[in-house]
């Protein structure tokens, strides 16, 4: 009787997990099948196949960085700066800011899991302390990997800026040697700066301006740099246009402004530098004062005793 209640209970339990777990199944794919349809409006094949073939840990965890991509698109402040370091990093017509978050939370995620498991394999099984240091990690992990992209776009983003009093230069120039269009001169100055970040910069406001208005070019370059030297390149051309003055005579004439700034950078960047060369001189000055000294006090030590 009792082999009976037992056979009867496990097969229950049985039906019951089966149960709960065909269930589980019907949501999940039923979630997933709604995730690709908005996948589908969002990302491109082409675009999902480039970050496949780019990074493994969107390719090995697609499900999960989807998931992880409807959350991370909400944090929209935080995504706005980084979306402006990707920008000037060249990743943006591959990656959405979203998915680059995401796709670091899983990367921290498996990392959090490894330093665990390797901690744990070192100092015991049932530590709690190497599983929150794991976690820890897995978190400074996630910081430096967006700290990282953040720094690098800002200084891809100043050396756009201190070369921009020659671009404007150079724009000067042409407009008033051959009277070139103003699509004309963005040309030549992607070309002339091929090499440099900010000829891609001026690649992509030529390309608009073959379908947009120089106004809106303008305006759309001054949105992409956030910075108030290309404010001053658009309210330069708008008011020379509005004014009937030459353009090539106001670019000029900002373009020696701009240089005379570049010199207060350079100043400035200078007494920055000063300021962080002392603490290193002292402490090298300190390592030779003690080698020059230890000698002495050493025998004077043994002569003592």
């Amino acid at each position: 009787m009792e082999s009976l209640a037992l056979l009867a209970s496990s097969i229950a339990g049985a039906a019951t997990f089966a149960f709960a777990f065909l269930l589980l199944d019907v949501a999940i794919r039923s979630r997933a099948v709604y995730r690709s349809k908005i996948w589908a409006q969002e990302y491109e094949e082409k675009q999902l196949n480039e970050i496949r073939n780019e990074s493994w840990v969107f390719r090995n965890f697609e499900v999960l960085v989807r998931e992880i991509d409807g959350i991370a698109a909400k944090n929209k402040a935080r995504n706005d700066q980084l979306e402006h370091a990707l920008f000037f990093l060249e990743k943006t017509p591959t990656w959405t800011v979203s998915l680059f978050v995401a796709t670091t939370l899983t990367s921290a995620f498996l990392v959090s899991i490894l330093a665990s498991l390797f901690l744990m394999l070192f100092f015991g099984w049932l530590s709690l302390g190497s599983l929150l240091t794991g976690i820890a990690i897995g978190f400074y992990y996630q910081f430096l990997a967006i700290s990282s992209v953040e720094s690098s776009g800002m200084a891809v983003k100043e050396r756009v800026i201190r070369r921009l009093p020659f671009v404007v230069d150079l724009m000067a120039l042409v407009r008033r040697a051959n009277a070139a269009s103003f699509a004309g001169s963005l040309k030549i100055v992607a070309d002339e700066n091929a090499n440099h970040p900010i000829g891609a910069i001026f690649a992509r406001s030529y390309v608009e301006s073959n379908s947009l208005e120089e106004s809106v070019v303008l305006d759309n370059l001054s949105k992409r740099m956030r910075d108030a030297s290309f404010d001053e390149v658009n309210k330069t051309i708008v008011n020379a246009d509005a004014m009937g003055r030459p353009v090539a005579e106001a670019l000029s004439q900002l373009a020696k402004t701009m240089r005379l700034k570049r010199q207060q950078w350079g100043e400035e960047a200078c007494g920055k530098a000063q300021t962080k060369i002392i603490v290193p001189g002292i402490v090298v000055m300190c390592g030779c004062l003690a080698t020059i000294v230890t000698p002495f006090i050493l025998s004077a030590l043994f002569d003592a005793f």
